[in-house]
């Protein structure tokens, strides 16, 4: 599956790739595809690979690759190929707010994951990390106030709320910006 959205009339000057990692069942294609197409899947399909490619309105000049990568532990060979491409500019781990273990696999799987590859033992450029906890319609405000309060990215993309934001301040991060 892939899916591209290109606002007319704009030629892409930059490309960034984006790497999703995250344990599985997080809601990482549904925040990929909420913010490609506006669309929500309720049924969950694990992810192998998928590859998205899009802009956003709010940078029309960067065009935008997608790695979403499965969670589960047996593609870990994979993902391998995937980090060791030495092209990430962003590395995007996910966590769903109503899953304490996906949270604890953050620090204690995913940070490690992408500190070895990143810039590091895969070689290539050094990308950016971001943390983004989705799934947040399944939490009252006050249960992530803590971490949204230190910078964290909390979004729901079965509501549509903080998925274009999220995006944005991975691209400008990315960016520099």
């Amino acid at each position: 599956m892939s899916s591209t959205i290109t606002p007319p009339n704009t030629t892409p000057k930059k490309n960034l790739t984006i790497l999703l990692l995250g344990s599985p069942s997080t809601g990482k294609t549904n925040f990929i595809t909420r913010q490609t197409s506006n669309v929500f899947s309720g049924e969950h399909t694990p992810t192998l690979e998928e590859v998205y490619t899009t802009t956003l309105p709010s940078h029309p000049g960067t065009a935008l690759t997608i790695l979403d990568l499965g969670g589960s532990d047996d593609l870990e060979r994979l993902r391998s190929v995937f980090l060791a491409r030495g092209d990430i500019d962003g590395y995007v781990i996910v966590y769903a707010v109503d899953d304490v273990q996906s949270w604890r696999n953050v620090g204690e799987k995913w940070w490690g994951v992408v500190e070895h590859w990143n810039g590091g033992g895969g070689g290539g450029r050094k990308g950016k990390v971001f943390v983004v906890g989705c799934k947040g319609d399944l939490i009252d405000e006050a249960g992530c106030n803590g971490f949204v309060e230190n910078g964290g990215i909390v979004c729901s993309a079965l509501e549509g709320w903080g998925v274009v934001e999220a995006w944005k301040r991975v691209v400008k991060g990315c960016l520099g910006e």
